[in-house]
C-alpha cells in the first residue's frame, strides 16, 4: 500500500495525509489464510480507503483464485 509521496505505510502508522492515492494489489491477501486476520485487513484497508482520493486495485490472474479476488474486492468496496 503507497501514499501520494511515496512513503509506504505500515500497519504501525496511524496517519493519512490530505491528498492520498491507495494502490492496493489484491494479490497481498494470498498470504493471509486466517479469516479473522483476512475481516481484521480488510477493516483496516477500508477505513484507510475511506480517506483517499484516488483507489486503484489490482491483481495478476493465477496468482490468486478469481472468485477470492472478486470477493475480496467486493469487500473492499462495499459501503
Amino acid at each position: 500500500l503507497r501514499i501520494t509521496k511515496g512513503l509506504l505505510l505500515s500497519k504501525n502508522v496511524d496517519f493519512i495525509p490530505k491528498r492520498t492515492i491507495v494502490d492496493l494489489d489484491i494479490d497481498y491477501f494470498e498470504s493471509i489464510t486466517d479469516a479473522g486476520k483476512e475481516k481484521k485487513e480488510i477493516d483496516r484497508l477500508t477505513n484507510i480507503m475511506m480517506h483517499a482520493d484516488i483507489i486503484t486495485i489490482a491483481t495478476s490472474p493465477g496468482f490468486i483464485s478469481g472468485k477470492r479476488a472478486i470477493r475480496l474486492a467486493k469487500e473492499l468496496l462495499k459501503d
